[in-house]
């Protein structure tokens, strides 16, 4: 996948970089380096999509900046259609799913979505996913303000998106309902603790003037208030 040249683009090691390649035309092109490191400063930018792909499921740091920041996303907004379609159909099913029985067919999950039933829980999804980020903004303009005294080189619209796209191992819990044998909820439960900590390595990325810790703690809220917010809400 191919980076577009932006005005701010950012090494491997955090440092920025003017440029990630030079093109020289006729097909000639010459990936650059970082005059912190000494290294090449994104090395994703002549990998196989595939790959970067593979390196995002394995938490690669690198692989979360190269997308984040040094590629241009557009319309990542559509990636929420998406999300919220997948959570309202894993609640319909976590609804009607029975341990006791023998399986899950395949075929249920699609007339569960034919029902009035998932697009309350499609609308409630997205609710779910509001609060989120509200809180996740709230917090994090408060840490910035508590330690820059201001919140000049916060970005709420880089960190919206890096919440969108780290979101994406949801989609990881549909194959499990519709090719599994029974409704499992300990899957469930390890899509969620990677989405976790996919959301808490993508917003120290974009957030890389706060620590870890202030990231594990500000994701670990914004579900507690998400979580709450469902158990009043059902």
């Amino acid at each position: 996948m191919m980076a577009r040249k932006q005005a701010m683009n950012v090494c491997h090691c955090g440092q920025p970089v003017k440029e990630l390649y030079r093109d020289f035309k006729k097909g000639i092109i010459k990936i650059a380096h970082c005059s912190y490191c000494k290294q090449v400063a994104d090395k994703y930018i002549e990998y196989d999509e595939v790959i970067i792909f593979l390196d995002i499921l394995l938490l690669q740091q690198t692989a979360y900046r190269h997308v984040l920041v040094n590629s241009k996303i557009k319309g990542y907004w559509r990636f929420l259609l998406v999300l919220w379609l997948c959570d309202a159909l894993t609640k319909l099913v976590q609804r009607k799913a029975d341990v006791s029985s023998p399986g899950l067919q395949p075929d249920h999950v699609f007339y569960y979505a034919l029902e009035l039933a998932f697009y309350k829980d499609y609308l409630l999804s997205a609710a779910e996913s509001f609060i989120f980020v509200v809180i996740t903004l709230a917090l994090l303009a408060a840490r910035y303000w508590m330690v820059f005294g201001n919140i000049k080189t916060f970005k709420p619209k880089d960190v919206i998106q890096a919440v969108i796209v780290s979101s994406m191992g949801r989609l990881l819990v549909i194959p499990a309902l519709i090719w599994g044998q029974t409704y499992s909820t300990i899957g469930v439960i390890l899509t969620r603790l990677f989405v976790f900590f996919s959301n808490v390595q993508a917003l120290h990325v974009i957030c890389k003037d706060i620590g870890v810790q202030e990231t594990v703690l500000t994701v670990a809220f914004s579900y507690l208030g998400q979580y709450l917010f469902l158990r009043i809400c059902t």
